[in-house]
């Protein structure tokens, strides 16, 4: 379901235009989204085999040698990460290895967690490249570790591409043309969890009674939220599966919560279809979502900054167009397949 999953999908696609491709899934036998990936590559779930031997990582890293690919790229395994830690420099001899990066997690204390944390300063020296999704993170890591000037050349941001279309007319246009006959309609969507403050959402609802909020998503990392005292302008739907299940000309916009990120896929593909979106300027985010392709607004600003920008979004619907038409353009010129397999070319 998340965005490692879509990014692991386009690495596939784009390195089966010219190579043979093997995906080991080394930490869970759940696959979510096999149509993702392309059909020419194969796949091969270990998960269990790893789970049931003294030394996993010894056993990871017998099998990568014996597989004998040129080049190992690690998205978001676990077991890949920790092998790498105890095994990177003698598989760096023979093979060429890659990680990718995306956002650390955070404890409810506020402490960084996750694989940048833990899985960066062990491994880096023993990687080919270091892949991140955002300048953001690639800044932070070259920062926090003091990495030599000689060495921030490994550190590479690799903007994920989007999957749908740039829409000739964006979404924004036809929200705007349709009747005014409707009451302000703001749609969210997401995780349930701590992250993606789904809080905030609420929040912003219950301060905004004459404005509808639509909202998609479920709990993924953390335990279910207390839903029992939504506000009466606030509804919750499961999550969706593809962006043509939603009405998205019934709404004025997209409301984006977060109190830490990179660069969220659903921005992405929503600045693809031109939606007017207001998000929490926080991570990665404000490479996408600025004052010029939307509305931001601080996350320790809390409910008013929040409804100020939803505010602002809905008072001008000229502005609205115009934003969307510039996202549009913005993801057009750097969130393309194209662009990410000459990117990787050049990796």
């Amino acid at each position: 379901m998340g965005g490692a999953d879509l990014v692991a999908a386009v690495l596939s696609k784009a390195l089966a235009r010219q190579e043979r491709v093997l995906i080991l899934r080394t930490d869970d036998a759940h696959w979510d989204r096999p149509h993702w990936y392309p059909d020419t590559i194969a796949t091969v779930d270990i998960s269990e085999t790893l789970g049931a031997v003294a030394n996993p990582r010894r056993a990871l890293y017998v099998i990568l040698c014996e597989i004998g690919a040129p080049r190992i790229f690690n998205v978001n395994s676990r077991r890949a990460f920790e092998t790498f830690a105890s095994y990177g420099k003698r598989l760096s001899i023979q093979f060429r290895l890659y990680a990718y990066y995306f956002c650390a997690d955070r404890t409810e204390q506020g402490n960084e967690v996750g694989y940048p944390v833990w899985f960066f300063a062990n491994i880096f020296p023993c990687l080919t490249a270091a892949l991140i999704d955002t300048k953001y993170l690639a800044r932070t890591l070259i920062d926090r570790l003091a990495i030599p000037a000689s060495e921030t050349a490994k550190v590479k941001t690799l903007y994920t591409p989007t999957q749908l279309d740039v829409a000739t007319t964006p979404v924004a246009q036809r929200q705007v043309d349709r009747p005014p006959t409707h009451r302000p309609c703001i749609f969210w969507g997401g995780r349930l969890d701590r992250q993606k403050r789904f809080d905030l959402a609420i929040a912003v609802a219950r301060a905004m009674p004459d404005i509808d909020f639509r909202c998609w998503g479920k709990a993924v990392l953390d335990a279910p939220p207390d839903l029992s005292s939504l506000p009466a302008n606030l509804t919750l739907n499961p999550p969706f599966a593809r962006y043509d299940e939603l009405p998205l000309t019934d709404c004025d916009g997209w409301l984006y919560t977060s109190a830490w990120d990179g660069l969220p896929t659903i921005l992405i593909e929503l600045g693809a279809l031109g939606m007017p979106i207001a998000a929490s300027a926080v991570g990665g985010v404000t490479e996408l979502i600025d004052e010029t392709t939307g509305w931001s607004f601080q996350e320790t600003d809390g409910v008013e900054g929040a409804v100020r920008a939803v505010r602002s979004m809905l008072a001008d619907p000229g502005e609205r167009v115009t934003r969307a038409r510039a996202l549009q353009e913005r993801v057009r010129n750097r969130h393309t397949m194209q662009t990410y397999i000459e990117e990787l070319g050049s990796i």
